[in-house]
């Protein structure tokens, strides 16, 4: 699943990082994710609708599957947008560095408050997901 994944020395490693080393420093559980994965993941979906000539596309991460800013930031730097369900997602996809047009703003029960920051933030597109929202 992971190449980067493996054992040496009956010790697991991330990307050729001791993890042992990490959980003596920082104690465990312990959260370790992997650039390059991150990185490779996203340049798939991105070669897919290149190499199918999509050239009107924004591949969006979605916050609430972790709203890591060091992830996010990974990111936003490969070119990706951002889908966000909550002022406080948008807030740290600006946090992040996201430009505002590269923010989807989707979720039900969207209150006036929340529409009025998104509008006032320029966010790229507002998903309504109901007459009433509308």
């Amino acid at each position: 699943m992971f190449s980067e994944l493996e054992y040496k020395n009956n010790v697991l490693h991330l990307c050729d990082v001791d993890l042992s080393k990490i959980s003596d420093k920082y104690k465990t559980p312990i959260y370790i994710y992997s650039k390059n994965k991150i990185e490779k993941n996203y340049l798939k979906y991105k070669n897919a609708f290149e190499k199918n000539n999509i050239n009107n596309y924004q591949i969006s991460y979605a916050i609430k599957s972790n709203d890591n800013l060091s992830i996010l930031k990974i990111l936003k730097n490969l070119g990706s947008g951002v889908d966000t369900v909550s002022i406080g997602e948008i807030q740290k996809a600006i946090l992040a560095g996201f430009d505002t047009s590269k923010i989807v703003f989707s979720g039900v029960g969207k209150t006036e408050e929340d529409l009025t920051f998104a509008i006032k933030n320029r966010i790229g597109q507002i998903n309504i997901e109901s007459y009433e929202e509308f």
